[in-house]
């Protein structure tokens, strides 16, 4: 939608940052401002009164592209000659291109960028055409250059009324403008409005009608040169001449030149078969073909095995083990190989060793009926308290005490007791000893905090720091007051 212009913004000057010069992503931005800079132009010129008959609206393109150096660094709002006139001017004079306008020709108008907007009464070096118009008009220029804020430019740069002259006495080329500029801030500001644009445009359009000098008509276009005639030494020379309208046809009124439109051939859809012949040896073509077979049959292997294994899971278990009525055998890939028999392994007895001589023989394994009587004898005469002794006379031991570390039997283990003796009292399992209660704040104690961000929390108390306390709270580790704890 278009967007009137009222006031300077902020997003104006912001469009031509240099980041943005080279990006098409803020080619929206960038035509905004242009419709704004157009809007500002044309109701400038409405408030002044002035008629800019004969005058075109120009703007510069808003995107990068080749004739901008795919840069945007600024934006142009322009009255200059229409563009019949520049198109005969250019055929004239090859130097003159119409991409740039504002390189070629006199022009009045608006700039805006980063820095600020200007207001431009300016003939460039490269208007060869209205290089004599402004040294016909310097009265006009010393005139504009005397009011204030405008400036005289010479070559870009400021310059005094008597460069100006000597410039003109000069038949090189050079840039002479007067410039009216404002910053971004001075903008934002209130200034570079509509009513300073319009007195600017009411003093500075009579003066650019005065500098624009004349555009060739079409009848007045060059002719094409003739072309030489080509006359053999030895020829003789003919009576009858060649008339004029054979050697030089009328010229043409000059036209735009316009492609001619492209034929856009259909591309196939897939290679015709000769190309793929010559592009591919037969060799490798036999190669390729015999590879895809394989893959193929390979494929084809792959799917039926997949289909039995399918047709075998589908049964039920019985019919897969053999039992029902249409059991058939698993698929080969899914048998296990048969694991050869290993005969068993008698257990192990392990001997026990002499008091007083070598390991007795091991001892046949006894049945339940052998181990069903007494498991034990007892002497009467034996006091409470007093070691039983053996059938040989020696003191009874342990199992375990006194064998030597060479002994035969199985390891030892220090933590083991063996199973309760038959007959004896019942073997009894001892808890391990209760760690003694803290009764004392000391590292370790359970405490609750009873002030503080924590109050009523349950902590684990692990350092003592004089009157200070280090506690742990699940992962958090604070220090408090000692005198904020107490056991839990």
């Amino acid at each position: 939608l278009f967007d009137a212009f009222d006031s300077w913004r902020s997003s104006d000057f912001a469009a031509f940052a240099a980041t943005k010069w080279r990006s098409n992503r803020f080619n929206v931005e960038r035509s905004q401002v242009r419709d704004r800079l157009r809007s500002l132009l044309e109701q400038s010129l409405q408030r002044s009164g002035v008629s800019h008959e004969g005058l075109e609206l120009w703007t510069s393109r808003h995107e990068p592209n080749f004739f901008n150096g795919h840069e945007v660094r600024d934006q142009w709002a322009l009255l200059i000659r229409p563009e019949p006139e520049r198109e005969r001017i250019e055929v004239r004079d090859g130097t003159v291109t119409a991409a740039r306008p504002q390189d070629h020709h006199a022009h009045l108008g608006v700039e805006i960028d980063e820095a600020g907007v200007r207001g431009w009464l300016r003939i460039p070096a490269g208007a060869l055409w209205d290089q004599p118009g402004w040294r016909q008009q310097l009265d006009a220029l010393a005139m504009l250059s005397s009011v204030e804020p405008l400036r005289l430019m010479l070559g870009g740069q400021a310059a005094t009324l008597e460069a100006l002259e000597a410039a003109a006495a000069q038949p090189d080329p050079v840039e002479v403008a007067i410039l009216w500029a404002q910053t971004a801030e001075q903008a934002e500001a209130g200034a570079a409005g509509l009513d300073d644009l319009a007195m600017w445009l009411s003093v500075a359009v009579p003066v650019l009608r005065l500098m624009l000098v004349a555009a060739p008509e079409a009848a007045a276009l060059p002719a094409a040169p003739e072309p030489p005639v080509m006359v053999a030494e030895s020829a003789a020379p003919t009576s009858n001449p060649t008339p004029a309208a054979v050697q030089q046809a009328e010229p043409r009124q000059w036209q735009r030149y316009r492609p001619p439109p492209v034929e856009r051939k259909e591309r196939p859809e897939a290679p015709r078969q000769d190309t793929l012949e010559r592009l591919v040896p037969p060799a490798l073509r036999a190669q390729l073909q015999r590879e895809v077979e394989q893959e193929q049959a390979r494929e084809r292997a792959m799917e039926e095995a997949r289909r039995r294994e399918a047709e075998w899971r589908a049964r039920g278990p019985q019919d897969r083990h053999g039992h029902g009525p249409s059991a058939q055998p698993a698929p080969p890939h899914t048998q296990r190989a048969a694991q050869p028999q290993q005969p068993p392994v008698p257990p192990q007895v392990y001997p026990r060793p002499g008091l007083y001589g070598p390991a007795a023989p091991p001892q046949p394994l006894q049945t339940a009926a052998q181990r069903s009587g007494p498991a034990e004898r007892h002497d009467a005469t034996q006091h409470p308290g007093q070691r039983r002794t053996d059938d040989r006379g020696g003191q009874h031991r342990p199992q375990h005490e006194g064998r030597r570390p060479d002994a035969s039997g199985p390891p030892q283990r220090q933590d083991f007791a063996g199973p309760p003796r038959l007959g004896g009292r019942p073997f009894e399992v001892r808890d391990a000893a209760p760690a003694p209660a803290v009764t004392t704040l000391a590292p370790g104690a359970k405490v609750i905090l009873q002030a503080g961000l924590f109050a009523g929390k349950p902590a684990t108390l692990t350092e003592l720091h004089g009157d200070q306390a280090q506690v742990h709270l699940g992962l958090m580790s604070v220090r408090v007051p000692l005198a904020s704890l107490k056991l839990a």
